[in-house]
């Protein structure tokens, strides 16, 4: 697969959020922490599409929370038009 320079201008503490998650994971760097961002993405956009809701369920307490992201609803929202 062919490789590009992509640069990203984020604030330093975002930055920092990111290379934590990065060293708490066990990922191998911000190339790779971006691909899985990337590919999360994708399978959210593809769920919402689909018309479900991404969620974080707490199986001890029979509760969840849903995800909201303004992309999410944008293609939720797209797709009922079709």
């Amino acid at each position: 697969m062919e490789s590009v320079n992509f640069q990203l201008n984020i604030p330093t503490d975002e930055l920092a959020e990111i290379d934590s998650a990065i060293a708490e994971s066990g990922m191998q760097s911000r190339d790779q922490y971006l691909s899985y961002a990337v590919a999360s993405l994708k399978w959210m956009m593809k769920r919402s599409r689909e018309g479900r809701s991404i969620v974080a369920l707490n199986a001890g307490q029979n509760t969840y929370t849903e995800l909201s992201m303004p992309p999410l609803e944008a293609v939720k929202l797209k797709a009922a038009k079709k």
